[in-house]
């Protein structure tokens, strides 16, 4: 009796597995029934080349060579190297809130991380900010008979328009793929998503190496979306 008992609960446990199997099926073929076909969810990203708008250079005083001294004592001011470099970058245009000065006394060898040994010694450190980006070449030019440059920075401040224009390039990534995947379907756009991205000051920086000055200064920037495209009713 108690057999038989005990195979009658275990019948019934197993119908009852099955029935709650089924109805879980049922449901999730529902659900899956209630979910729309005419939906595509698409990344796209693109990365685009920008000219930078600002750059910040470091350059380095040579200090003031010393070595002979007037036979004839005068009281006329001999411009030191920092007074012809403070004073070439005010005639740039360059504002002197824009730019920071720091006394220092190491050879030029330390100052560029350089082993050859020509004797200068860097007395000062100007940085400076610029936004005059077309004519920084002639100004490196000008400073370099009073000082050597250590590093260009360059930036992209303004990052507005082309922020707009990587994510249009982003957007138009994903309707390529969309285009790939039904080239037949007529589909509109109903929901955009940054992904990832944020509205970025980006910078591309050059250290100088043996007096030599960069000209690679493009900025890349590069976002990303998550488009929902929407299947147009027929």
């Amino acid at each position: 009796m108690k057999k038989t008992s005990l195979r009658i609960i275990l019948s019934l446990s197993l119908i009852l597995i099955v029935a709650i199997t089924l109805m879980i099926n049922n449901n999730s073929i529902a659900f899956a029934s209630d979910m729309s076909p005419d939906r595509v969810v698409l990344h796209g990203t693109y990365e685009g080349s920008f000219s930078p708008d600002t750059a910040y250079v470091s350059i380095g005083v040579i200090d003031t060579k010393s070595d002979t001294v007037s036979e004839v004592s005068t009281l006329e001011y001999t411009p030191t190297n920092l007074d012809i470099v403070l004073s070439t970058l005010e005639k740039s245009g360059i504002s002197a809130e824009n730019i920071s000065t720091r006394e220092m006394n190491i050879s030029y060898e330390m100052f560029q991380n350089m082993r050859a040994n020509n004797g200068s010694r860097v007395s000062n450190l100007v940085e400076f900010k610029t936004t005059d980006i077309a004519n920084l070449e002639n100004l490196i030019t000008t400073l370099n008979s009073n000082a050597t440059v250590k590093c260009i920075r360059y930036a992209l401040e303004d990052t507005a328009t082309s922020y707009t224009s990587v994510l249009n390039g982003a957007i138009e990534n994903a309707t390529m793929k969309l285009n790939s995947l039904v080239p037949s379907g007529d589909y509109r756009i109903a929901e955009i998503m940054e992904d990832g991205c944020y509205n970025p000051t980006v910078y591309n920086s050059f250290c100088n190496i043996n007096g030599e000055i960069s000209s690679d200064s493009a900025i890349n920037m590069c976002g990303n979306v998550r488009v929902v495209f929407e299947k147009v009713g027929e």
